[in-house]
């Protein structure tokens, strides 16, 4: 009974691990590093429960990696916003140097943009977990607010 048990709860936690981040990742790359070092820990951990952990404690060190694992793909998936970010704001700064050149509708769109730029970042502020993350956010929004 409790092999069967212990065998439902390491699948269940799998199937957790490897299809949450899955269905709401980004369109850029996603490292898939955190989630075979969990899938990977967890089949450590019951090797372990096998040989003679209880399953109290086996269960508890299954939860403990998937919640390590869960902070690093959050992790990974805010510094792929704040690239994202950083790359609007970029484009932002490089094209302010020709906005003498733009006509009224590129000016328009130029302004357009650049709005859209700064509203993401701020969007972004508040929903990053990542402290470095949320630095670097606060770092671009400075450095296109001075551009404007």
């Amino acid at each position: 009974m409790r092999r069967v048990l212990l065998r439902r709860t390491v699948a269940a936690v799998a199937a957790v691990v490897v299809t949450l981040p899955l269905g709401a990742r980004p369109v850029q790359a996603f490292d898939f590093t955190a989630i075979i070092g969990a899938a990977k820990a967890a089949y450590e951990l019951y090797k372990e429960y096998k040989d003679g952990d209880s399953l109290e404690e086996a269960t508890t060190k299954i939860i403990k990696t998937i919640n390590d694992a869960k902070t690093e793909i959050l992790s990974q998936v805010d510094r792929l916003a704040t690239a994202q970010a950083k790359s609007c704001a970029r484009s932002a700064i490089i094209d302010f140097n020709d906005i003498k050149t733009f006509n009224q509708t590129t000016v328009q769109a130029y302004a357009r943009d650049t709005t859209a730029c700064v509203t993401l970042i701020d969007s972004l502020l508040e929903v990053v977990t990542d402290k470095a993350s949320a630095d670097q956010l606060g770092f671009t929004l400075n450095t296109v607010a001075r551009w404007r």
